[in-house]
């Protein structure tokens, strides 16, 4: 069908069909005005006309009337074409919308008389239309959210440049929303709630752009309501993306951006959906409770508590195969509130004090956010471990050579999904031992809350301990600002140190049982001889240094954290970092942090080092004993993140 096949059936069908031409002539004559909510216009159009559709039967249930879709109970003068998707078992027929919202509506209907039911094969079929009917906006509006017709499957589509939301200004709350793939089979949707999703798609040069809006309730409270509160307004796939027909005057004066921002937020659920790693040759069971058991998910990766668990998970699971390495992938789809509960469970105890749950609530939403934002940002992109190598810098005045290793590491090596399930990520451990009812109380309590700089969401991370004083986010990760991620001093008014801390009533909110076997992680020491350090860095860089002679720190974050470090070798010479490298490379599995003294004792064969160290982990971000102590003595969650996210707001984003 191409654009000018269109122009004729719709010209057509309002020569022939009069009773459909008055309705889309009675646009003309509506009156409009735009409205602002959230930065975003809103396109408001008064149409008594619309009155029919305001007040359909559309919740999904038995329809007690003819179905106004199937060809034989459709009025003679509407007419159609077919639309065959390449591939699909599916047809469709094209035709003129006979109650229209846009002065061009068409209305994709399927062929046979089957439900309102979205699948994958019906979101291929949406994908193809994009494409093939250029210039014009799909959308699907589920059978319990605004679907006029729930008893047959139908699409819609209007001029994609007639529908504000084509043309507002990507903030952070939008990127959560929207996904750009022409790959209709990475479009993140759980087909179980179809009836309760609106699903716009349209094409622009960046590829298809999915629009996903999962739905709260159909109507809002005011639509039921008495007198001057009663608002006749069912809010559907347009409605959310801009377009907002009003069938009473009375609704179309009194709409405010305020009213529209409550009802849009009454019938929206904004809490996107995630997608978990949890790792290769993973098999999930169903059980009868609707829950999934896995077998032999590897925790701990590459630290000294790795091991392999039964672990049993909410939402849906499926397998995704990795295209360079043929590996199947076990993933685990579900909402990031509920993949919060678990990750509070996972990283913290559900004996932790209220404060400190939320407090990790709020950075760990605020953290999962920030990496699908940055995901869609960096959409069309190559997504592998960032790293970077610094040339210019001089050689050893000696005259040796020096190679020079900088690399950090960071969620956007997960091209599959959004994030993994082990600490590499948050730990998200499913259904934990460690659930526990206060969690979840925790996390509904400061549900939607983020912690946000300006319009930006705060990419807020978090560590063990950070020893006394947290760090910059530059020391580990690239050389960017974050103003909310500076160097505090984790610090009472009298200079004593909130992580400095042996209550082991304290200590066991934040640390697992696996964790608890490391006691010393606020001040610890670590001794190699000169060969065990020798052997060890060469196992782990594989760059033939030689016997080591020296290791010396370059470069410092605030916190006292190594950013740079120099290893010299009798053959070779090597600076490393940034901060993870540098514990990787000087452990087995990882030293507790990078913030240590180095201590030479003897000298040749008899040298020992000795790694006199401060705090567990990169220090960056909130200082999980330290908030752990501040929530014991009484701080409430709000305090406890100002104290570590000094330049971040607390804002509530649905």
């Amino acid at each position: 069908m191409t654009q000018q096949g269109i122009e004729q059936l719709f010209a057509q069908q309002l020569e022939v069909w009069p009773e459909c031409a008055a309705r889309y002539a009675a646009l003309d004559e509506a009156e409009h005005r735009t409205i602002t909510f959230g930065g975003r216009s809103y396109q408001l159009a008064f149409n008594a006309a619309r009155m029919r559709s305001a007040t359909a039967k559309v919740d999904g249930g038995k329809v007690e009337r003819p179905c106004f879709l199937c060809r034989n109970n459709r009025p003679p003068e509407q007419k159609d074409v077919n639309l065959l998707p390449e591939g699909s078992q599916h047809r469709y027929l094209l035709s003129v919308n006979p109650f229209p919202i846009l002065p061009q509506h068409f209305t994709i209907i399927n062929e046979g008389h089957e439900r309102q039911t979205l699948t994958p094969q019906r979101l291929s079929d949406m994908a193809w239309m994009a494409r093939n009917l250029q210039g014009f906006l799909i959308f699907f509006n589920g059978a319990c959210s605004g679907a006029s017709a729930p008893d047959h499957f139908h699409f819609q589509a209007v001029p994609q440049h007639l529908v504000p939301l084509t043309s507002w200004a990507p903030t952070d709350t939008l990127r959560l929303d929207i996904q750009t793939t022409d790959c209709a089979a990475e479009v993140k949707i759980d087909f179980r709630e179809s009836d309760n999703v609106n699903v716009l798609c349209w094409l622009t040069d960046a590829g298809l752009n999915w629009w996903i809006l999962r739905r709260r309730c159909h109507r809002p409270w005011q639509y039921a309501a008495d007198g001057e509160e009663k608002v006749l307004m069912s809010p559907a796939a347009l409605e959310f993306a801009g377009v907002v027909p009003l069938a009473r005057e009375e609704d179309y004066r009194k709409m405010t951006p305020e009213l529209l921002g409550d009802i849009l937020t009454q019938c929206r659920n904004a809490e996107p959906l995630v997608d978990v790693g949890l790792g290769t040759g993973l098999k999930a069971t169903r059980e009868e409770d609707g829950t999934n058991v896995v077998q032999d998910v590897r925790i701990g990766i590459g630290f000294h508590w790795d091991q392999r668990r039964t672990l049993r998970f909410e939402g849906s699971m499926f397998h995704r195969e990795d295209p360079e390495s043929g590996e199947q992938w076990l993933l685990n789809r579900l909402g990031v509130e509920d993949y919060l509960r678990s990750v509070i469970s996972s990283e913290m105890s559900g004996t932790s004090s209220v404060e400190l749950l939320k407090a990790h609530a709020v950075i760990s939403r605020s953290w999962l956010l920030r990496q699908l934002i940055n995901k869609a940002q960096s959409s069309d992109q190559q997504l592998t471990d960032l790293q970077q190598y610094d040339s210019a810098r001089v050689a050893p005045s000696d005259g040796s050579q020096t190679n020079v290793h900088i690399k950090w590491y960071d969620s956007s090596s997960h091209q599959l999904f959004d994030v993994c399930s082990d600490d590499h990520c948050q730990r998200y451990q499913g259904l934990t031992d460690t659930r526990n009812p206060r969690v979840d109380e925790a996390v509904e309590a400061c549900r939607g809350e983020v912690l946000m700089w300006g319009d930006e969401i705060c990419d807020a991370r978090f560590s063990k301990c950070c020893g006394g004083v947290t760090e910059e986010y530059g020391c580990c990760w690239e050389d960017v600002n974050k103003p909310y991620l500076q160097s505090v001093a984790d610090c009472r008014k009298d200079g004593s140190v909130f992580c400095d801390c042996h209550d082991s009533s304290i200590l066991r909110q934040v640390l697992n049982d696996y964790d608890l076997t490391t006691s010393d992680f606020y001040r610890w020491d670590v001794a190699y001889t000169a060969r065990e350090l020798s052997e060890l860095v060469e196992r782990k860089l594989h760059l033939g240094l030689g016997d080591i002679t020296d290791i010396i720190p370059l470069e410092r974050g605030l916190s006292g954290r190594i950013r740079l470090l120099r290893i010299v070798g009798t053959k070779k010479t090597i600076d490393i970092g940034k901060e993870l490298e540098i514990r990787r490379a000087l452990s087995e599995t990882h030293l507790y942090s990078s913030a240590f003294d180095v201590e030479k004792e003897g000298d040749g064969d008899c040298t020992t080092f000795h790694l006199k160290g401060r705090g567990w982990g990169h220090g960056v971000g909130l200082c999980q004993i330290g908030a752990a102590v501040m929530g014991a003595e009484g701080y409430d969650y709000k305090k406890i993140l100002k104290h570590y996210y000094r330049n971040a707001e607390i804002k509530k984003i649905w």
